[in-house]
């Protein structure tokens, strides 16, 4: 997924200064005359001369507990490369095949935004479409696998990536759920790989703008559905489920999206699928007006949105695929031992696979429902 992240955690005052590579959450007030001891967001390795001073004094304060900021143990990109070699069996997609799809969609969005051009080579995006199905088929989830844009004009190709990738997971989901005898994994991935493709011909100075949208900015952003829709059809996709599934990837259950105002299941499927994709990634990625949130908050804010964004068939999807601490949720076991969520068990959504540091550098993963362990809590601040 994407970058660092980071964990909070509550120690006894006494212990606080045994982390000095920690910050404080919150700054360190005289409750007597308000004046600011120690500032929050400093390592308390600056404060380590004054600590029985500053102990003391917290400690005259009736204040017991402290609460700490740490980095995570490793980032996702180190332990998708750990992983790989702890527990081959938490297969990751192929950074190369993601890393080609990227290039084809940058391509196209480059061609079409530079010209007058209302279409683009069909077959590439249908064959990057297929690749990525071919690797979600593979794949044990997609979470740790998504790339990272690392400037704003890249951002739209490696999100359509990303929401492609997420969506074509959904679908294998969902076509495991239900049953179905059609494999609509390849639909799904075309379908996100191509949802944002109309903001080719929007303004970046619009899409990339930092501050808020005018009415009429907003307007004409909320096109770019159905110039996505008409640049497919244009360009010879003839998959009425992929057309639909673009055109009304901004429709809501409750009727309140656009283009058209539909509503709960007169939404196409893939629609529905595309639309919480979209979402999730949005929700974790940076951009130039906001921050990040960790994937559990953004399976949270979708989840507070069941029945009324959201299909809520789809959102228990959502859940049942990502688990209710998704991968690279840094989290407290019930030994006390802090470790990243590397893999939800299947069909167990409370005992995941934890990645777990060892002091001397060493990794290993925690199986905790083999290990009758269990997550005492979350520790991710965003």
């Amino acid at each position: 997924m994407k970058e660092r992240s980071t964990y909070a955690k509550t120690v006894p005052v006494e212990e606080m200064f045994r982390y000095p590579e920690a910050v404080l959450v919150n700054d360190i007030v005289s409750p007597e005359d308000g004046i600011l001891i120690v500032s929050r967001g400093r390592p308390l390795k600056n404060f380590v001369r004054k600590a029985e001073v500053i102990t003391g004094a917290l400690r005259s304060w009736g204040v017991r507990e402290i609460k700490l900021e740490f980095e995570a143990q490793v980032t996702v990109e180190e332990m998708t490369t750990l992983l790989d070699h702890i527990d081959p069996s938490v297969r990751q997609i192929d950074r190369e095949v993601s890393g080609k799809v990227v290039d084809r969609l940058s391509g196209v969005h480059r061609a079409l935004s530079g010209s007058d051009a209302k279409t683009f080579p069909r077959e590439e995006i249908e064959d990057a479409g297929r690749m990525l199905s071919e690797e979600i088929h593979k794949s044990s989830q997609v979470l740790l696998s998504l790339g990272v844009a690392h400037d704003a004009d890249e951002y739209t190709y490696v999100h359509s990536l990303n929401v492609g990738l997420l969506a074509g997971y959904l679908a294998k989901c969902v076509q495991r759920s239900r049953g179905l005898a059609y494999d609509i994994t390849k639909t799904a991935v075309t379908t996100g790989l191509l949802h944002d493709i109309g903001k080719a011909k929007i303004p970046r100075e619009i899409l990339n703008k930092p501050g808020r949208l005018t009415d009429e900015e907003f307007d004409l952003v909320k096109t770019h559905a159905e110039l996505s829709f008409t640049l497919a059809k244009e360009s010879g996709v003839e998959d009425s489920l992929v057309l639909s599934g673009v055109l009304g990837h901004h429709e809501r259950w409750d009727g309140s999206g656009y283009p058209q105002g539909l509503k709960g299941e007169k939404i196409p499927l893939l629609a529905r699928l595309v639309g919480v994709a979209d979402v999730f990634d949005a929700l974790t990625t940076k951009r130039v007006y906001k921050e990040p949130v960790s994937a559990k908050k953004a399976l949270s804010i979708i989840l507070a949105n069941s029945g009324t964004g959201f299909d809520p068939g789809i959102c228990n999807v959502l859940l049942s695929g990502v688990g209710i601490y998704p991968p690279s949720t840094v989290v407290e076991l019930s030994d006390g031992t802090v470790g990243t969520v590397a893999l939800t068990g299947d069909g167990n959504l409370l005992q995941p696979k934890v990645l777990v540091k060892e002091s001397g550098g060493d990794c290993r993963i925690v199986d905790l429902q083999a290990a009758g362990l269990y997550i005492a809590r979350c520790l991710d601040l965003s």
